[in-house]
C-alpha cells in the first residue's frame, strides 16, 4: 500500500494518481484501487502476473 500527500482538488488527485499510475507500471505493478479523503490518496498497489 502507498499512502502519499495529495492535492486540496480533484483535479490534482487526478494527475498525482496518474504519475503513479505510470510509475509504477515501470516496476510492473498496478493499481488496484485509490482513496482520496482528507488530503491524504491512498493507492493499493498489486504486482502483474
Amino acid at each position: 500500500m502507498a499512502i502519499g500527500p495529495s492535492g486540496t482538488s480533484d483535479i490534482g488527485n487526478r494527475a498525482l494518481l496518474s504519475f503513479i499510475r505510470g510509475f509504477v507500471a515501470q516496476y510492473d505493478y498496478e493499481v488496484v484501487s485509490e482513496e482520496a479523503r482528507a488530503n491524504v490518496l491512498r493507492v493499493v498497489l498489486q504486482k502483474k502476473t
